[in-house]
């Protein structure tokens, strides 16, 4: 079953910054969507699968941003 989650993200400045984000999430086995808005600082992620809370985060981490 599909899990919705949303996370709040800094250090986002403009849309490059948001679509890195979602290229990051969206490589993590699971997850189906990644939406990130830049403007509101959130991301709501839709996954089902193998990739856990932790696996997002690291994803962000690494693509320079903080959850």
């Amino acid at each position: 079953m599909p899990q919705a989650l949303h996370l709040t993200i800094a250090g986002m400045t403009c849309d490059h910054c948001a679509s890195n984000i979602d290229r990051a999430v969206r490589a993590l086995p699971g997850v189906t969507t990644s939406r990130t808005d830049w403007q509101s600082g959130h991301a709501t992620v839709t996954m089902h699968g193998p990739s856990s809370i932790d696996d997002l985060r690291a994803a962000v981490t690494q693509a320079g941003f903080t959850v």
